[in-house]
């Protein structure tokens, strides 16, 4: 049993673009089809288990999506981290 939730919408589209991610990509790393991601970010209706992979893949704190609006969560410095090279 699936249970259905409802949340701001604009927090839906501050994580994917915190992220970086288009809605295309999130739909891919999701396994949803597009239409899905933008019905989410204009109703702001999703189910409780989409919502705890979105958090995981958007590295969201799944209680953030509870707010009114996104958090001030801006980076004291940037961040250069880079994904490792497959070493020869």
């Amino acid at each position: 049993m699936s249970v259905n939730v409802t949340v701001q919408p604009e927090l839906l589209r501050w994580a994917r673009h915190r992220a970086s991610l288009s809605p295309d990509r999130l739909a891919i790393s999701m396994k949803v089809p597009p239409e899905m991601v933008l019905e989410w970010e204009q109703s702001g209706a999703i189910t409780l288990t989409w919502l705890k992979k979105l958090a995981q893949k958007t590295h969201t704190p799944f209680g953030y999506f509870f707010l009114h609006e996104p958090p001030d969560d801006s980076l004291p410095i940037a961040d250069f981290r880079a994904k490792a090279r497959n070493a020869m």
